[in-house]
This record gives C-alpha cells, structure tokens and sequence, in this order.
C-alpha cells in the first residue's frame, strides 16, 4: 500500500527527470568542451582551471546521474547530494566560458 502511495507523488519524479537531465547536459557539455576552443582564452589559474572543470564536468555529470538513481530509488541522502552536486555543475558551466555551457547554467539555476 505504501509503494502505491509513493508512486503517485509526482514531486519525486520531476525531481528525478530535473537532475538526470542536468546530469546529461553536464556530460554533452564536457565532453564537446574537451574537443574544442574555449571561447575566451584565459592563461594562468583561469586557464588551468578551465582545462580542469573540461574532464572533470563530465565525471560530474555521471555523479549526478548515480545521485538521480539514488533519487528514484528512494534514498534521502541521493537527494541532499544532487542539490549538492547540481549547484557544483552550475559552477562548472560558468568556469568553463563557453556558449556551449548556457544551458547547462541555466538548467543548473532552475534545478
């Protein structure tokens, strides 16, 4: 009886949907990141860092689409993780200056 419960709110899967379509926008994102030109040429730290969010955005985005299982299976910590781990993915969006990485900041912003 109480699975049925749970089935029907629907809050849980729109959350689910929310953070798994974060999670395959932070890996489109990485991944077409590392094969191309940032669109501003940064030297030093920033560019270091832009290099760096390039690889490490894409192991973010497979975090997060763990952290959605957890989500969908039930776990609460899966849920304080994929806040966690959405507001690092927008983050990355914004390190890494590319037009590429819009929606991913704003997908991030809405989640």
């Amino acid at each position: 009886m109480l699975e049925r419960l749970r089935s029907r709110h629907p809050r849980g899967r729109v959350a689910v949907w929310i953070v798994t379509a974060i999670a395959l926008d932070s890996i489109a994102t990485g991944v077409v990141a590392i094969v191309t030109e940032p669109a501003v040429q940064a030297g030093g730290l920033w560019g270091d860092l832009q290099a760096v969010s390039e690889f490490s955005g894409t192991v973010l985005g497979f975090a997060l689409l763990v952290s959605a299982w957890g989500m969908y299976r039930g776990f609460r910590l899966a849920y304080v993780v994929s806040a966690a781990l959405v507001l690092l993915s927008g983050i990355h969006g914004v390190v890494q200056s590319r037009l590429l990485s819009i929606p991913l900041v704003v997908l991030s912003l809405g989640g």
